[in-house]
C-alpha cells in the first residue's frame, strides 16, 4: 500500500517532467541542445561558455530549440522564445524545487528569451540585440554561446569572447570610420582654403605681408573699393 502511494505521488511529477525534454535535461545539465544536433564543437563551446559564466558568478541554463519536436508535448511554444523561457523557468522550479530557480536563456530561430531571475535593463537589451544568425541547431548553438557572453558582460561579469576576430571587430570599424570622417573634413577644409587663395588666372597667389587677408590691389578694377578699406589705383594714373 505504501509503495503504491509512493508511485502515485511520483507519477504527476514524472508526467510533467516529460512534457518537454529541456526540463528533464536541465535538471542536472547546464545546456540543452536538440537530439539531432551534429556539431559537437559548437555544443562543447556553448557548454564551456556557460561553465565560465557560472564560475564568474553568472549562473544561467540554456535551451536551444531548433524545431517543434524539441519542445516535446508543448510545441505551441515554438518561435515564442520569451514565453517558452518563462514556462521553462517555472517548470524547473515546479519539478525540482526553489533551489532550481536560475536564469534561463532560450534560443530559437526567431530570437532569444530570458527568464527565471530579475534581469537588468542592460541584460534585456543584450538579449534583444543578440543575433540568431540561422535556424539550424548548429547556428542557434553558436548564437546562444555569444548571447551568454553578452548577457554576462551586461551584468558586469565579463567572461571573454569566443567570437572569431572578424566577428568581434565592430568597435574597430567604428573607430576607423570616425578617423576617416575627420580626415575627409580636414581635406575638405584644405581644398576650400586653396580655392579661396586661387588667383583669377588660375595660379596660386603668393601670401601677402603678414598674410593679413587683404585683397591684393591687382585683383581689383581701377577705382573699385577693397572690402577691407583699401582703394585700388589705376596703374597708369601715376605715369
Amino acid at each position: 500500500m505504501a509503495l503504491a502511494l509512493a508511485v502515485l505521488a511520483a507519477a504527476p511529477a514524472s508526467a510533467a517532467a516529460n512534457r518537454d525534454p529541456a526540463s528533464d535535461v536541465l535538471r542536472d545539465e547546464l545546456v540543452f541542445v536538440p537530439a539531432d544536433a551534429t556539431d559537437a564543437d559548437m555544443t562543447s563551446s556553448l557548454r564551456a561558455t556557460v561553465t565560465r559564466a557560472q564560475a564568474a558568478g553568472y549562473a544561467v541554463k540554456v535551451a536551444v530549440i531548433a524545431a517543434p519536436p524539441d519542445l516535446g508535448r508543448v510545441p505551441r511554444y515554438f518561435n515564442r522564445p520569451q514565453q517558452y523561457a518563462e514556462f521553462l523557468a517555472d517548470e524547473l522550479v515546479l519539478l525540482y524545487g526553489a533551489d532550481a530557480r536560475t536564469r534561463v536563456l532560450v534560443a530559437m530561430p526567431r530570437g532569444f528569451g530570458i527568464a527565471g531571475l530579475p534581469f537588468s535593463r542592460a541584460e534585456r537589451d543584450a538579449a534583444r540585440a543578440a543575433a540568431v544568425g540561422g535556424s539550424d541547431a548548429g547556428e542557434l548553438t553558436k548564437a546562444a554561446t555569444y548571447a551568454v557572453e553578452d548577457l554576462a558582460a551586461a551584468a558586469g561579469s565579463s567572461i571573454g569572447s569566443s567570437r572569431p576576430e572578424e566577428e568581434d571587430s565592430t568597435g574597430l570599424f567604428v573607430g576607423l570610420a570616425i578617423v576617416g570622417g575627420l580626415v575627409l573634413a580636414v581635406l575638405a577644409a584644405a581644398l576650400a582654403l586653396w580655392r579661396r587663395r586661387k588667383e583669377p588666372d588660375g595660379e596660386l597667389a603668393p601670401p601677402g605681408p603678414g598674410d593679413t587677408g587683404e585683397i591684393p590691389a591687382a585683383w581689383l578694377e581701377p577705382g573699385e573699393e577693397d572690402p577691407t578699406g583699401a582703394v585700388a589705383r589705376d596703374p597708369d594714373a601715376s605715369k
